[in-house]
């Protein structure tokens, strides 16, 4: 892993440590769903020749355009989803980061900073 890699990985980690986090191991082609407020969502990748392809597709239930955004992960790269809150409440957050072969998608649960 190169050191800007180690420095994403430790940043990654950093922030889910500071506050309460899920995480969930998510394998090749395996849809995880991801709820950010008011925005539903699905993500998954696929291995490809130049890395991981992550897509992941966000709607609203209420209706609308969804949205997809694709990307390659390279190992130790990790991509964020951030829906933002009220003054003085925390965004709420979707990440995930590549490890190896495999995508570790972490939640940072609703808490409020008052």
């Amino acid at each position: 892993m190169t050191h800007l890699g180690k420095a994403l990985a430790a940043a990654f980690f950093a922030a889910a440590l500071a506050g309460p986090v899920a995480a969930t191991e998510l394998g090749p082609v395996q849809a995880q769903t991801i709820e950010l407020g008011a925005l539903r969502g699905v993500a998954y990748y696929t291995p490809e020749a130049g890395g991981f392809r992550f897509v992941a597709t966000f709607a609203d239930p209420e209706g609308g355009v969804p949205l997809r955004v694709t990307g390659m992960l390279a190992d130790g790269q990790a991509m964020t989803f951030s829906v933002p809150r009220g003054a003085g409440e925390t965004a709420l957050e979707a990440s995930f980061l590549r490890r190896g072969e495999t995508v570790i998608m972490h939640t940072a649960r609703i808490s409020s900073l008052r």
